[in-house]
């Protein structure tokens, strides 16, 4: 099983979060009503993950997100993705 790590970040609509293992993103949670509630849910999703600080990589992946939700423009392209756990459909 690969390890995944979550985090907590700060944005202008909320604090969302982001999951993530050695091949790339593997989920970003919008905000629920609380920090709390979106560790919550990223946890029901993933309860195998421990909170971690970001890599940079994924602190890249970071700040372009927050970027984006303040509305400035950012690009994602580069952001590795680890799709493997996703239903062909998506």
């Amino acid at each position: 099983m690969t390890a995944r790590n979550i985090a907590i970040f700060e944005t202008a609509i909320g604090a969302c979060g982001i999951a993530w293992d050695e091949r790339g993103i593997t989920a970003v949670q919008l905000p629920e009503a609380s920090e709390r509630k979106t560790r919550a849910r990223l946890l029901r999703r993933f309860p195998e993950a421990r909170e971690a600080s970001p890599s940079p990589d994924v602190q890249r992946a970071i700040d372009g997100i927050t970027a984006l939700l303040r509305g400035e423009a950012s690009d994602l392209s580069a952001i590795a993705l680890d799709t493997n756990d996703l239903p062909e459909f998506n």
